[in-house]
């Protein structure tokens, strides 16, 4: 009766099933972490588009001002 118990259980739920339900759980928190570098890259990326927008637009202003400069130059 009882080796009959063990045998049930074991095919049941065999050790080699729950160790791959416990890589599954890896995998699925390893997929959650890669996610959540991606999101970090992606707000990386937004900073530094900001950071070259404004670089472009005092690069913009600079000549602005150099023309600016050169109309009162001619007045």
């Amino acid at each position: 009766m009882l080796g009959t118990v063990i045998a049930d259980v074991l095919g049941i739920a065999n050790i080699t099933d729950i160790a791959d339900v416990a890589d599954i759980v890896t995998d699925i928190a390893n997929i959650a972490t890669d996610i959540a570098d991606i999101a970090t890259d992606i707000a990386d990326i937004a900073t530094d588009i900001a950071d070259i927008a404004d670089i472009v637009n005092i690069r913009i202003l600079r000549w602005k001002q150099v023309g600016a400069y050169k109309v009162l130059l001619r007045c």
